[in-house]
C-alpha cells in the first residue's frame, strides 16, 4: 500500500497543471497568513510539462550562517515553519509531502516561502482525529487507551493479540514516562510504533505514509534550525484541540444525527436482508454450533456497547439543550451556571446509576442453575 501510495504521488508529480492547481490550493489556504509566501502560477505561461512560478528570493531555510547573518531568529523560525506544517495536518488537511531545505525559503522580513507543490498528501478529518488522539493517550501514559487509539488508526486483517499488543505499547509508553509530549522526539517514536505494528501484522492507512515522511522531515528541519527543538510543542496544542472539538456540544449533536441516519439505514435494509435469510433456508438452511461460554462474551460486549449508546445519546441531547440555552442569552448563562451544572449531576447520576443497575441484574439473570455446565451445546 505504502509503495503504491509513492508511485502514485511520483507520477502526478510529473503533471505540472495538477502541481500548478496545488500550488492555488495552498495559496487559499494560507490567505490570511502574512507569514507564508506561496508564488503565483503563471497560467498563460504554463503547461503540463511547464510550470511557470512567481520567482521567490531568500535564504534556504538549512543555510544557517546565511540567515544568522541575516539577523533571523532561528528558534522563532523553527517553531513558525513546524506551525505551517501542522496547520496543513490538523486544519487544512491538505499537506506539502516533500518540505526538505531545498523547497524552503526565508525571505528578507522573514516570512516563509514554498515551492515544489508536486508531492502532496491529503488527510480526512477522521483521520485527523485519530492522530490527535493518538498523541494525547501517549502522553498521558495510558496503555488501554493507546491500545485502543492504535486500533482505531490502522487497518486491521487479522485477528490480532490485544493483550501481547497493549503490553508492547506500554514497553513503548515506559520510554517517555513522566514526559510532557513537548519533550517526546516524534522521529524515533514513528519507527518504535511502526516497528511494533509490523510484529503485529498491522500496517498504516496508505494516505499515512506521506503523513509519517513529511512529519519526520519537518522535525528534522526544526532540530537543525534549534538544537532544542521538540516537535511535539508544536504538535500538543493542536492535538489538544482537535480532541475538545469532538467533544464540543455541536459535534455531539452530529453524532446523534449520523447514528439516526444509520440506524434509518438499517431498518431500511432490514426487509432485503430478512429475505435473504429466508431463502438461505429454503434451500436447506444451515446448522450452527455455539458453546454458552463462548456466546456469553459476545453477549456481554453487546449489552455494554447498548449501555454506552443509550447513555450517549441521553448525553448528547442534554448537552446540546444546554449550549443552546447558554448561547441563546450572555446574561442568562452567567446567572444559570450553578443551575447548569446541578442539572448536569441530576441527569449523570441517575443514569450512571441506572446502567449500573442494569447490567448487575443481567448478571444475575444470567447466571446458569446448578447442574448446568457451561459446555452445553445449542443447536
Amino acid at each position: 500500500g505504502m509503495v503504491e501510495e509513492f508511485a502514485q504521488t511520483l507520477s502526478a508529480e510529473l503533471d505540472y497543471m495538477r502541481e500548478g492547481r496545488n500550488a492555488e490550493r495552498f495559496a487559499a489556504n494560507f490567505s490570511s497568513n502574512p507569514d507564508v509566501h506561496i508564488p503565483r502560477v503563471f497560467w498563460e505561461k504554463t503547461t503540463s510539462r511547464v510550470l511557470t512560478l512567481e520567482r521567490i528570493h531568500g535564504i534556504k531555510v538549512d543555510d544557517l550562517n546565511a540567515l544568522d547573518a541575516a539577523g533571523i531568529d532561528r528558534r522563532d523560525l523553527a517553531v513558525r515553519a513546524t506551525g505551517v506544517a501542522c496547520k496543513m495536518i490538523f486544519e487544512d488537511g491538505f499537506f506539502h509531502a516533500d518540505p526538505h531545505p531545498g523547497n524552503l525559503f526565508v525571505e528578507s522580513g522573514g516570512r516563509i516561502g514554498i515551492i515544489d507543490f508536486g508531492m502532496v498528501g491529503e488527510v480526512d478529518q477522521q483521520l485527523r482525529a485519530q492522530l490527535a488522539t493518538l498523541l494525547l493517550t501517549l502522553s498521558q501514559q495510558d496503555d488501554d487507551a493507546l491500545t485502543e487509539a492504535v486500533l482505531d488508526l490502522v487497518v486491521v486483517e487479522n485477528s490480532v493479540d490485544r493483550d501481547q499488543l497493549r503490553e508492547d505499547l506500554a514497553l513503548l509508553i515506559i520510554q517517555y514516562e513522566g514526559r510532557p509530549i513537548g519533550e517526546i522526539t516524534v522521529g524515533p517514536l514513528i519507527k518504535e510504533l511502526l516497528e511494533i505494528l509490523r510484529r503485529h501484522h498491522l500496517h498504516l492507512p496508505r494516505q499515512m505514509a506521506l503523513l509519517v515522511k513529511m512529519l519526520v522531515m519537518v522535525e528534522g528541519m526544526g532540530a537543525r534550525l534549534d538544537p532544542e527543538f521538540h516537535l511535539g510543542d508544536v504538535l500538543g496544542p493542536y492535538a489538544q484541540r482537535l480532541v475538545a472539538e469532538r467533544l464540543s456540544p455541536t459535534e455531539l449533536a452530529k453524532w446523534v444525527v449520523r447514528l439516526g441516519s444509520e440506524a434509518a439505514q438499517v431498518a431500511m435494509d432490514l426487509p432485503e436482508q430478512l429475505r435473504h435469510l429466508s431463502a438461505i433456508l429454503d434451500r436447506g438452511g444451515f446448522d450452527a454450533h455455539l458453546r454458552a461460554d463462548e456466546l456469553e462474551p459476545l453477549v456481554k460486549r453487546a449489552e455494554r456497547i447498548g449501555d454506552r449508546l443509550v447513555a450517549g445519546m441521553v448525553l448528547a441531547a442534554v448537552i446540546d439543550g444546554l449550549a443552546h440555552i447558554v448561547a441563546s442569552d450572555q446574561n442568562r448563562s452567567r446567572s444559570l451556571r450553578a443551575q447548569l451544572s446541578a442539572t448536569g449531576v441530576v441527569v449523570g447520576i441517575p443514569l450512571g446509576a441506572f446502567i449500573g443497575w442494569a447490567g448487575l441484574v443481567r448478571g444475575r439473570r444470567r447466571t446458569p442453575p446448578e447442574g448446568n455446565s457451561s459446555d452445553d451445546r445449542w443447536r
